[in-house]
Order: structure tokens, then sequence, then C-alpha cells
């Protein structure tokens, strides 16, 4: 800081000196970051790294519905109740000289797949196909067959066609 000395005149008379301190406190380092900005309600919860600790965080909408459950004191976002969407989450430092910083993060819904009942037929005969439906209207359904020698191609996308079983394959 600086030293700051004020001495009076008015004419030729001179008062007494006074003196006081202007001093500059640092701006709050606001900053923090996640793991990564884009997130699937099932993932692992993420926790971000500050660099001024005490701050507190606030979130707002800013695409999709709902709201994030975001902890405002540490940042930690639950993302098993928080909705799908874009939001901007904030630290605001709670010093001399509080700051804040804003990043944009991502939540999507994770999509499932309703449960599909096993079907068996005999050689020779038609499985008559499955439509899956699911958590979104939106999905890609990918699968995989283990075992090539039902009849059924190695994977596929979509719904799986009407196909003839061949052999029990075991």
């Amino acid at each position: 800081g600086g030293l700051i000395t004020v001495t009076p005149s008015a004419g030729s008379c001179v008062g007494t000196a006074t003196t006081f301190n202007l001093n500059v406190d640092p701006l709050d380092n606001p900053g923090f970051s996640y793991p990564q900005y884009s997130y699937c309600t099932a993932d692992i919860d993420p926790n971000p790294s500050i660099d001024v600790t005490g701050g507190v965080f606030s979130s707002f909408t800013t695409a999709g519905g709902g709201s994030i459950t975001l902890d405002v004191s540490t940042g930690a976002i639950d993302l098993s109740t928080s909705n799908a969407g874009t939001y901007n989450v904030t630290y605001t430092t709670v010093g001399v000289c509080p700051q804040d910083s804003t990043v944009s993060m991502t939540i999507e819904e994770t999509p499932y797949v309703n449960t599909i009942i096993n079907d068996t037929v005999c050689e020779n005969s038609s499985f008559i196909g499955v439509n899956f439906t699911g958590s979104l209207p939106t999905i890609t359904y990918n699968w995989v067959n283990d075992n090539t020698l039902t009849g059924l191609t190695a994977n596929g996308a979509g719904n799986i066609s009407s196909f003839v079983g061949l052999t029990s394959g075991g």
C-alpha cells in the first residue's frame, strides 16, 4: 500500500500533517473447473476443482427444461436428480474483492430399453421379430448377437426383423 501524507495550508499558515494508507487488495480468483462439461444422468456425479474455496455456487437454465441439482457449497452436481438441459454454473467468491466465473454444463438423459421377453422357436421356424421401445423417442437401438448359428446376423441397429431360426448353435 501507499502511505499518503496530507499537509493543509492556507496562505502563509501551515497546519499539522496527517497520514493515511491506501491499500489495493487483489481480486479473488473465482476459477473452477469440472472434469468435463457434458454428462449423462447415469454418469458419476462430478465435483469441481476450485482455485479459491469458500465461495458459493449457483446455476441458471439456458436450454431445456427442469433443473440441475447443485450443492451450493461444493459445486457437486447430483446427475441422477438433475434434468436434461444446458446450465450456466457460476462460482462467486466471498473475499474482500469478490469475483465470479461461469461455465456451461450440459446434462443429457441416459436412455434405456424396455425389457424384452425371451423367445424360442423350433428349428426352421420364424421368429416374429423384435420392436424395441424405451425412455426417449429418438433412441438408436444397437444390438449384438453372440451366436449367428441361430440365423440372426452378428449385429445391427434398430428393430430386429423376422428371421428363420436355423439351429440352436450350441
